[in-house]
């Protein structure tokens, strides 16, 4: 038997994570990304307006040790510190060319690895590109994951 604990009323409501500790929620609604406790049914934080994404918000991520939370939206992702009482803004890569379609996080290298709408992975580091995986002829990659510990990437 499953009992509704809360609503919450949004806007075109997309993308849902849960931190790995379960104690944070994050959902997207449009371009703006909610952040708040499950538990005490508060709101945490509210990531809108020029300091975030400009467009539709299409996945959420928190870091493995929950410090940082990633939104990737079409040309831009971006990683939020969740240790600070203004949650600034730690990690910044705007690509207007790309159209990011998902993305994992490497917390020991700091890296986030992404798919492009054209097929390709991103490897970013530092907010910088460090290089790109072009897509096999006629083949393009459209989703992945990330298994740091082994070192390993499947696309």
């Amino acid at each position: 038997m499953t009992k509704t604990l809360f609503d919450v009323p949004l806007k075109h409501p997309g993308h849902v994570a849960y931190s790995n500790s379960g104690h944070l929620l994050a959902v997207t609604s449009g371009i703006d990304v909610i952040l708040m406790d499950p538990f005490r049914v508060v709101l945490v934080h509210l990531f809108s307006g020029a300091a975030g994404h400009l467009s539709t918000v299409n996945q959420l991520l928190f870091s493995d040790d929950d410090r940082m939370l990633l939104s990737c939206s079409s040309a831009a992702i971006y990683g939020w510190n969740l240790e600070t009482a203004l949650k600034e803004k730690t990690f910044e890569h705007v690509s207007r060319n790309s159209q990011y379609l998902c993305m994992a996080h490497d917390l020991r290298t700091e890296s986030v690895v992404a798919c492009t709408a054209e097929g390709n992975i991103r490897v970013i580091v530092e907010a910088n590109v460090f290089f790109d995986i072009q897509k096999e002829l006629g083949v393009g990659y459209t989703s992945l994951c990330l298994l740091a510990r082994a070192s390993s990437l499947f696309a």
